[in-house]
C-alpha cells in the first residue's frame, strides 16, 4: 500500500514542477540567470568589494545554484529535502552578506550575530573567509552527491513513525531540555565544535512541544511548571 500510494504523490509532484516551469527550460533559464546575476555582481560591486572577494563570491554562487540543480534533477527530496534551503541560506548569510557591508556593519546599525557573537567584518570580509566558505560549500555538495549516489542507495529506508505513545514523545522532550541546558550550563559542552546550532534550538521545541502537550491535556500541571522553569532558566 505504501509503494502504492507513493506513486500517485510523486506523479502529482511532477505535474506540479512541470507546470511552474517546464523541465527542458530549468538548466537554461537557470543558467541565464546565473550568470546575468555573476556579471551583475562584478560589475555593480561596492568599494569595500575587490575583484578577488567579487570572484569568490561568484564562484559560491555558481555551487550554490548547481547544488540545487542537482538536487533538482535527482529528485532526491526523501533524502535532504532542505538542502538546497540550506545552500541558499549559506550564500546569503557569508559570501553574499560581504556586499551589504554598508548596512550590517556601518556606523550606527546595530551588529548581527552569528550565535552570540557579533560578526566582525574585518575577519569575516577577508580572501581567508570567503576562500574557506567556498572550500565548505564545495565539500558539503560534493558530501551529499557522493553520499546519495554511492551509499544512499545501499542503506535502509528511515522514516519517522506516525504513531507513537505520549510518553516517548515527553521523554524525546525532557532528553532535548536537559541536553540544551547541560549546553548552557557547563562550558566545556559549548567549546565542542557546532553543537551548539543543534542543542540551542532543541532545548526550545522540547519546551514547545511540552506545552503544546499541556494544552491537550497530556502533561501535568507539574511537569508544565517544570517546563516553565527550564525555560527561564536556560
Amino acid at each position: 500500500m505504501g509503494e502504492t500510494s507513493a506513486v500517485p504523490d510523486a506523479m502529482a509532484a511532477d505535474r506540479h514542477r512541470a507546470a511552474l516551469v517546464p523541465e527542458r527550460w530549468v538548466n537554461p533559464l537557470t543558467g541565464v540567470a546565473t550568470a546575468l546575476a555573476s556579471l551583475a555582481l562584478y560589475i555593480w560591486r561596492p568599494e569595500h568589494v575587490t575583484s578577488v572577494h567579487s570572484v569568490f563570491v561568484i564562484v559560491c554562487l555558481w555551487v550554490t545554484v548547481g547544488g540545487c540543480l542537482w538536487w533538482y534533477a535527482n529528485r532526491v527530496e526523501s533524502v535532504l529535502p532542505l538542502f538546497p534551503l540550506s545552500l541558499v541560506i549559506y550564500f546569503i548569510s557569508f559570501p553574499l552578506a560581504l556586499y551589504f557591508h554598508g548596512y550590517i556593519w556601518g556606523p550606527g546599525v546595530r551588529p548581527i550575530f552569528l550565535a552570540y557573537e557579533a560578526a566582525n567584518f574585518q575577519e569575516f570580509g577577508s580572501v581567508k573567509a570567503l576562500a574557506l566558505v567556498f572550500v565548505g560549500m564545495s565539500m558539503y555538495v560534493a558530501g551529499f552527491t557522493l553520499f546519495r549516489s554511492r551509499l544512499a542507495s545501499k542503506l535502509p529506508n528511515f522514516r519517522l513513525p506516525r504513531h507513537y505513545s505520549s510518553g516517548r514523545l515527553r521523554l524525546l522532550c525532557w532528553l532535548l531540555i536537559i541536553a540544551h541546558l547541560a549546553y548552557v550550563g557547563v562550558p566545556a559542552i559549548q567549546q565542542i565544535p557546532s553543537i551548539g546550532q543543534f542543542l540551542i534550538p532543541a532545548g526550545f521545541v522540547g519546551i514547545s512541544v511540552l506545552f503544546y502537550l499541556r494544552s491537550q491535556g497530556v502533561v501535568s500541571n507539574l511537569e508544565a511548571v517544570a517546563a516553565l522553569v527550564a525555560l527561564i532558566t536556560g
